[in-house]
């Protein structure tokens, strides 16, 4: 399951529960697939301490959190998830993620 990821960065972190926007996207992603409203997804991941960069990217971005809401049951796995973070980054896949879909 995708919140495993996030297990794993909460081992490495120190200050920061969920250091890096994956594991928030992670977070969101297995809320809404256990049935869970965007709100107490939102809710949860805010009682966290969330590095800046995990804010911005998921709790602010307004865009990215109705995309996850009507899209989240697309998501199977962490790779679904990388897909994501790099489009939004660079607006298209390099050619060897698209071989490897």
């Amino acid at each position: 399951m995708l919140l495993i990821n996030l297990e794993k960065e909460r081992e490495r972190s120190t200050d920061e529960l969920i250091p890096y926007p994956l594991g928030a996207l992670c977070f969101v992603l297995d809320c809404l697939n256990e049935g869970e409203s965007m709100e107490t997804a939102i809710e949860s991941l805010k009682k966290y301490k969330l590095a800046e960069s995990s804010m911005k990217l998921v709790v602010e971005n307004k865009q990215l959190l109705l995309f996850l809401k009507q899209r989240h049951s697309e998501f199977k796995d962490i790779r679904d998830v990388m897909k994501i973070l790099y489009m939004m980054v660079f607006k298209s896949l390099p050619e060897n993620m698209k071989k490897a879909v």
